[in-house]
């Protein structure tokens, strides 16, 4: 599903400032497969998750997915990329306060999706797989933190993507939710998903769909 080969990404190339993120990263991530990144902050994993969503692009090497190399896509083909295969769940859940858990969660179908009863319909599905449908019309800025991370989720797997990245996504959380957040990606496992996390929260470890764990250090990746 996900091939990374010979993967460099250098930051601020040929300046004072230069930082080598990954260098010649060889990965890959088989189809249905639940696989960790694991590593110190500054490791390089969450740049190799952003390559893998076509989000930056590599200094050399390429990224190939589902047999399309995404990684010399340009931009408007990058994003419809994104909406037709990746559910990426970020750190920070990147929410409008101001608008509705509705609102949020159609925000992805809007450039695509021309009937506004179609991108309800989807809305409200979706709401209900990740049960924050009760919260359709509030505020997300009134949320709980547990109940923005769901509407995070609904609005990534609004598509219904076959790929879904996660880059340290219990970082803000408490322990509890940390664990519904962990039933979630079970739950899509056993959906067939394809799943990358990135992380350093060694609780993941102990996570039932766990297939494979990649040590990312100092910009090399290593089977565990």
């Amino acid at each position: 599903m996900i091939e990374c080969k010979r993967l460099t990404k250098i930051y601020n190339k040929g300046t004072p400032k230069e930082v080598v993120a990954l260098r010649d990263v060889e990965c890959r991530v088989g189809d249905g497969e639940f696989v960790l990144l694991m590593g110190p902050s500054g490791s390089g994993k969450s740049t190799l998750l952003a390559l893998m969503a076509a989000l930056t692009r590599p200094t050399s090497g390429k990224v190939v997915v589902d047999g399309e190399v995404v990684s010399k896509l340009p931009e408007d083909f990058s994003a419809l990329f994104r909406h037709q295969k990746i559910a990426f769940i970020f750190q920070k859940f990147h929410l409008l306060d101001d608008l509705s858990v509705l609102e949020n969660v159609a925000l992805p179908l809007i450039p695509y999706v021309r009937s506004q009863k179609e991108i309800e319909a989807r809305a409200r599905r979706v709401m209900e797989r990740f049960l924050i449908d009760h919260k359709a019309h509030q505020k997300v800025g009134k949320l709980s933190g547990g109940e923005q991370q769901r509407v995070a989720i609904a609005r990534s797997m609004i598509n219904d993507p076959p790929i879904i990245l996660a880059d340290e996504p219990t970082a803000n959380l408490d322990a509890r939710l940390s664990e519904q957040f962990m039933q979630i990606l079970r739950e899509l496992k056993r959906d067939g998903r394809t799943i990358v996390v990135a992380t350093h929260d060694p609780r993941f470890l102990r996570v039932d769909g766990v297939d494979r764990v990649l040590n990312v250090r100092e910009g090399h990746v290593f089977d565990a």
